[in-house]
């Protein structure tokens, strides 16, 4: 009984799946240029893209390459891990006053080490 219960959601998921990809490869052919995202959204990828690694399928990946998906991964750690020292050193300032962009990663990187 499990094993047909198993094996129905897993079909379901698989159709859901075939029917995103489907999905995503039509948006992305309507799209014309580049697409921008917000930091929440790249962050978002990130979270969820990171598992996937480098050989995700491309048609899993649509909206950036796989590397550039794992650099916003090691930016987001970056800036967490930066966040959390500030915290435990008690120079934590308001989120609100100071939200880095993706695009200041760098100085992140070299404020935290």
């Amino acid at each position: 009984m499990l094993v047909y219960i198993t094996g129905t959601v897993d079909q379901e998921l698989l159709l859901r799946n075939e029917y995103l990809a489907a999905e995503n490869r039509i948006l992305k052919a309507r799209l014309t240029g580049r697409l921008f995202l917000s930091d929440a959204e790249r962050a978002r990828l990130a979270e969820i893209g990171h598992p996937l690694g480098r050989k995700a399928p491309e048609d899993v990946a649509n909206t950036a390459k796989p590397d550039t998906i794992l650099g916003w991964y090691r930016k987001l750690i970056a800036r967490k891990t930066l966040i959390l020292k500030e915290f435990a050193t008690g120079t934590f300032d308001n989120l609100e006053t100071r939200t880095p962009k993706w695009r200041s990663a760098p100085a992140i990187l070299c404020a935290a080490q």
